[in-house]
């Protein structure tokens, strides 16, 4: 019988004497195919040669509905594994981020900051498109044109500089490496989100559009936007905009395999989903969720067709459209009270429409302050919670059209 995964722990020492965490993969290879291993300091051609899907949930811990989903994922691809459907190799971390999920404070799961260097666990993944374009032997590699060639050379010479040259000086890093040596590699890579309170949706680099649009079809996705450089290297740009930046390198070095009509390849897919809001954490929605996700596994070909019951074809043509992130409108509180909403999440709006209005509880006789959108847009989301802190972001209306002010860092926390 077939072995339905492999299953590896990473155990590291956490921020206390004598505290350890750990992070499991689950991966599934084709019949035949070794597994990963990630003692190695170096890959093979053959194994930078194959394609591979990466998928994480949580890694801001305190979004569940990524394990969840990750949880019904893994027992789909059990089943797929017994019955030897699987056909390129798929890792699946269910819980991205085991130092986060310790952090209760006062009841409370704080898993979006670190606790112990402040910085966002979505941020700071590594950057190495610099010392790849700097390396003299992998430029002398390239080949003008060769696509395959090309991306070997440089998932090889990425891996290496992780394993070698990327500096680990706290244990997020330590856990941050052991990641991206699988994601790093990888050519679908999908990061398991979720928003505050939010319709399903997802955030791509702008070179991968519309490629991407059978993911957005797969999940029904509701929103989609798109950019190349966010700001502060989130985990999904640090896989897939990590190309972009070394053709845009070798392109300013005039390097001949930059200056091709194809230039080099996007060889990494990679996506942020967020799975709608932090209390959807439901049974029904997680299988769903779930199930769409193996769906587009077997639509890319990582999984065979089940002959009795084969996945449909996506509508064509497609009907998922993105927007750019500099068209995000983030709506900040002006003054302290409680939000009334007039509109609810997953709403067409525009430019002028009222939102809702901030009501000053400790004058019931004052006016309200209203909330109005500033664009054309879609609601797709807003804060949990409905007390209006000045200078808080309080709702996201994702406009068609770049907005002048939406320009620098894009996202809403460094």
């Amino acid at each position: 019988m077939t072995k339905p995964r492999h299953t590896t722990e990473f155990e590291f020492h956490s921020l206390g004497i004598g505290a350890t965490s750990k992070v499991k993969f689950h991966e599934y290879v084709p019949e035949g195919m070794a597994p990963f291993d990630a003692t190695q300091t170096e890959i093979t051609d053959e194994f930078a040669s194959v394609e591979r899907a990466y998928i994480q949930g949580s890694l801001h811990c305190s979004e569940l509905p990524g394990m969840l989903v990750s949880h019904h994922l893994v027992k789909l691809l059990d089943g797929a594994a017994l019955q030897g459907r699987i056909r390129k190799p798929i890792t699946i971390a269910p819980y991205a981020n085991p130092i986060g999920t310790q952090q209760i404070f006062l009841g409370t799961h704080l898993g979006r900051f670190s606790f112990s260097t402040g910085v966002n666990f979505n941020r700071s993944w590594p950057e190495l498109s610099a010392d790849i374009a700097a390396n003299a032997d992998v430029l002398r590699q390239l080949v003008p044109g060769d696509d395959q060639h090309n991306t070997v050379v440089l998932r090889k010479a990425l891996y290496t500089t992780l394993c070698n040259s990327w500096k680990v000086n706290n244990v997020e890093k330590n856990l941050k490496r052991e990641i991206y040596k699988r994601a790093g590699v990888s050519s679908l890579v999908l990061d398991l989100h979720c928003d505050m309170e939010a319709v399903l949706h997802m955030y791509t680099h702008d070179r991968l559009w519309p490629e991407m649009q059978d993911l957005a079809d797969s999940i029904n996705s509701q929103c989609q936007m798109i950019c190349a450089d966010s700001g502060g290297n989130a985990f999904d740009e640090s896989c897939s905009d990590f190309w972009n930046k070394v053709q845009q390198l070798l392109t300013k070095q005039q390097h001949p395999a930059a200056l091709t009509a194809r230039g080099i390849p996007m060889a990494c897919q990679a996506a942020t989903i967020e799975l709608r809001g932090q209390s959807d954490v439901y049974d029904e929605l997680a299988a769903s969720d779930a199930a769409n996700l193996f769906a587009f596994l077997v639509r890319r070909g990582f999984v065979a067709q089940d002959e009795a019951s084969p996945v449909p074809p996506l509508p064509s043509p497609s009907p998922s459209v993105a927007t750019p992130l500099t068209g995000l409108d983030f709506i900040e509180a002006t003054a302290p009270g409680v939000i009334a909403w007039r509109v609810r999440k997953g709403t067409h709006v525009t430019k002028g429409q009222l939102l809702g209005e901030i009501v000053n509880i400790e004058d019931h006789t004052a006016p309200r302050i209203p909330i109005e959108a500033r664009c054309d847009g879609f609601v797709y989301g807003m804060e949990l919670h409905k007390l209006a802190i000045p200078g808080e972001i309080i709702v996201y209306v994702a406009g068609k059209e770049p907005l002048e002010w939406r320009k620098g860092y894009l996202l809403t926390a460094k």
